[in-house]
């Protein structure tokens, strides 16, 4: 007598649970349901889109041909199956429409075509052992792809191409700043829950300028500061385990900031200067540890315009500051669920330096000198990567200067004194 009214009482507890599972599998339109069907996973390793894993459980879900639906309450999971026993003991059910992955603890109450299970919320990684990424076998990350930031494109963006004016609504004084990249990337990881190892190549052509232009000075006037940009690269490359979805995003970014500082401005002044950049660097990490490897890079300067001559009647006590900075990137992030575990970030950073002064005493007429000061420094972060609690590599961040003009203060036109430390022309 007492075991039935433990059976009532445990029946009752789940009642409204078995039946929401029930109103699932009745509410599924047939035609999703038969267009989703996907079989059960074994343990065992699989691949897909260049992509190759291994499982480490049996895998079921909303989304096979085995579950006709399913409903949750906290940390316990109703079933209806259309086979007898789909499950046994740590079975993996995945949640296609909330990517989430559970692992089913043990059996609760059967009543007919319903199971009713204790459940265990797990991370998406968990469900495999490892992951492997080929750039060979995909030609995703063979592909190039373009992107402007405050450029004017042309035919021939790199030599014809001008940086758009930051502030075009002053008439008085603009500034313009932009870049205009070409990029390739590829990448090969091999991924477990101990180890990463991963190589990243990228292949870079980009142009970036500066202007100034400047007529009736006018000191007067607000500009912005820093603009932005990121595009997600389409076609992104991924599979799912049963619907959930295993992920590798890529993502290209682009920042533009600037500093200025100026006073007694000349009425009239017309500068632009761009260089055309070109790297090819490989970043590493082997085992978990970063190897450094050498970075192909030249820098050649292109667009050079200067009206200088007429700044003599009118630069006297003067001194113009600009300098725009870019930030030009890719982010490749490892994605499980609705989980980032890995994101690795390769950023090259342009920068050009503007100064212009009045010096009667040190330059020939018209007394101007300054300089004009291209860096170029590449970046590149790693998130780190814990899976699980397992701390196989700490987050780490490296920079290279891959090229820096370096001089000190020259005459535009020519120093009084023809010391050979200053150059005559910028």
């Amino acid at each position: 007598m007492l075991c039935f009214l433990l059976g009532l009482s445990q029946s009752g507890k789940y009642e409204s649970l078995i039946a929401k599972a029930k109103h699932d599998a009745y509410e599924k339109p047939r035609l999703l349901r038969a267009s989703a069907k996907l079989q059960d996973l074994q343990p065992g390793t699989y691949s897909s889109n260049g992509f190759e894993y291994t499982i480490r459980y049996p895998i079921t879900g909303d989304l096979s041909s085995d579950v006709l639906g399913f409903a949750m309450e906290a940390s316990t999971m109703a079933v209806v199956k259309k086979s007898p026993k789909i499950t046994k003991l740590n079975t993996v059910f995945s949640d296609s429409a909330q990517q989430q992955v559970y692992r089913l603890k043990g059996v609760l109450e059967s009543e007919n075509e319903v199971d009713v299970y204790e459940v265990e919320n797990i991370e998406p990684l968990d469900v495999i052992s490892n992951i492997k990424y080929n750039a060979s076998k995909d030609s995703f990350f063979k592909r190039d792809f373009n992107s402007s930031l405050k450029w004017k494109e042309t035919p021939d963006p790199f030599f014809d191409g001008r940086p758009e004016y930051i502030n075009p609504e002053n008439d008085y004084m603009k500034f313009g700043a932009g870049a205009y990249i070409n990029t390739e990337v590829s990448l090969d990881f091999d991924l477990s829950l101990k180890n990463i190892s991963m190589t990243a190549h990228i292949q870079t052509k980009g142009v970036f300028g500066a202007s100034i232009n400047i007529s009736l000075a006018n000191d007067a006037f607000k500009m912005p500061n820093t603009f932005s940009k990121n595009i997600t690269i389409p076609n992104g490359l991924s599979f799912s385990i049963l619907g959930v979805n295993i992920a590798l995003k890529t993502e290209f970014f682009s920042i533009l900031k600037f500093d200025t500082n100026f006073y007694n401005v000349p009425e009239s002044i017309d500068i632009y200067r761009g260089y055309i950049i070109t790297m090819d660097r490989t970043i590493s990490i082997i085992n978990g540890k970063f190897i450094s490897q050498p970075t192909k890079f030249n820098l050649e300067q292109v667009g050079s315009k200067s009206d200088v001559v007429e700044l003599a009647k009118s630069f006297d006590g003067s001194h113009l500051i600009f300098s725009p900075s870019a930030s030009l990137g890719i982010d490749i992030s490892l994605n499980a669920g609705l989980k980032q575990y890995i994101s690795t970030s390769i950023t090259l950073v342009p920068r050009i330096f503007f100064e212009m002064s009045f010096n009667k005493e040190q330059c020939r007429a018209p007394y101007l000198y300054g300089y004009i000061n291209p860096r170029v420094d590449l970046l590149y972060n790693f998130s780190g990567f814990k899976p699980l609690g397992f701390n196989v590599m700490e987050p780490m961040g490296k920079i290279w200067n891959l090229y820096e003009f370096h001089h000190d203060d020259v005459c535009l036109f020519g120093s009084r004194d023809n010391s050979e430390n200053l150059k005559s022309e910028l």
